[in-house]
């Protein structure tokens, strides 16, 4: 094994984020820019999210109502749908299809959105286009129709797994017509952008980050851990640089989506600017949930908000980057107590370090065979 990669293993990261970083081909200061998953966790999550507004965010219904409340453009929602807990829009009673059913008659919505309270990476989200005939409302499913209770009977309830339970029912929206620029990449899904703020000891709002997101043919969802595309977007520019998929659906960068031909490569995002002001103001909303990723809709009259996500997907961010982990943002981190390292351990230490972790019997074997049996009493002391 290199030695360069030895070290970066001892300070933290994995194999994996080794390859997908392409650190091999990475100077140790270009290295030292990535904020591994371990560091993540131990290091920059107590600082940036340890508060409980932070777990807020897990509440998809909770937190519409919030920046609803602050007059922060949302999607319309019709209700939480549960056969104990459900609740409208206007509070009433949301238990039955037939009360769902009731609602949708009054506005006559060709298509809805059901997600679950507390999903996660577009898991479980549906999306439903509806047919109304003789006061009845009909789902249209592939090549027939489906009675709407019949649908709501075959929800499934492993849905709320997420969070151990704790967020039960389904939200129930009506589809984001979103702006016609971003609907060219892939009209089955709402085609999104992640922006992720930080709000610092100052309590000012920076934008750290963003990326455009974009559905693939015939899905409902553009999350890139459900095989979507991500493309980098410019802060100051609003424009999208190459898409590229998450490495288990694909590898290589994209100038085009591969669906449909639209250019992602030098594109501009619609009302960028209102975009970013969006996300400032909920996030100065939120103060103590510092570091949130906002997932924002664009419509042809601006920035609509989805959700807001405390764990926003360090990997997506970082892959085809220059790393999270700049001089900046070290800075702004240490003013919250947060301090990370800014060498590379040695490479006894990195051994000690993988040894103690019980890297992989292999790796064990190969570095340390015959030789050390047991941890050297002259490292033990080492985390």
């Amino acid at each position: 094994m290199e030695l360069k990669k030895l070290r970066l293993l001892g300070s933290g990261f994995t194999e994996e984020e080794y390859e997908l970083y392409n650190l091999r081909q990475k100077s140790t200061e270009q290295c030292l820019q990535y904020l591994s998953l371990d560091f993540t966790s131990r290091i920059f999550k107590p600082i940036a999210n340890s508060s409980h507004q932070s777990f807020f965010l897990e509440d998809k219904w909770a937190s519409h109502h919030f920046f609803k409340s602050l007059g922060i453009p949302v999607p319309y929602t019709y209700g939480l749908y549960h056969p104990h807990y459900g609740v409208d829009h206007s509070g009433e009673k949301f238990n039955t299809p037939e009360d769902i059913e009731k609602l949708l008659k009054q506005t006559g919505p060709s298509d809805i959105i059901l997600k679950p309270r507390g999903g996660i990476q577009g898991r479980n989200i549906i999306s439903v286009n509806l047919d109304y005939f003789n006061n009845h409302v009909n789902v249209n499913s592939g090549y027939e129709q489906i009675a709407f209770d019949n649908f709501i009977s075959r929800l499934s309830i492993n849905s709320f797994q997420e969070y151990k339970n704790s967020y039960q029912g389904w939200i129930i929206q009506e589809t984001v017509n979103q702006h016609e620029r971003l609907a060219v990449f892939n009209p089955s899904s709402l085609n999104t952008v992640r922006i992720v703020t930080f709000v610092n000891a100052s309590d000012d709002c920076e934008v750290h980050c963003a990326l455009l997101r974009m559905g693939r043919k015939g899905k409902t969802t553009d999350n890139w851990s459900q095989g979507g595309i991500a493309s980098h977007i410019d802060i100051g520019t609003g424009i999208a640089g190459p898409g590229f998929l998450k490495p288990t659906f694909g590898t290589g960068l994209y100038s085009k989506h591969p669906d449909t031909n639209a250019t992602i490569k030098g594109e501009i995002i619609p009302f960028w600017q209102s975009t970013l002001d969006l996300c400032r103001r909920a996030a100065l909303a939120l103060p103590g949930a510092r570091s949130v990723g906002w997932d924002v809709g664009i419509t042809s009259k601006g920035p609509i908000l989805i959700e807001g996500n405390a764990d926003w997907g360090m990997i997506m961010m970082q892959i085809h980057n220059e790393g999270y982990l700049n001089m900046k943002r070290r800075q702004a981190f240490s003013l919250l107590g947060a301090e990370f390292p800014d060498r590379l351990p040695s490479a006894a230490e990195s051994i000690i370090r993988l040894y103690k972790r019980g890297y992989g019997t292999a790796f064990r074997k190969k570095l340390f065979g015959r030789f050390l049996k047991k941890p050297m009493q002259a490292f033990q002391n080492i985390p």
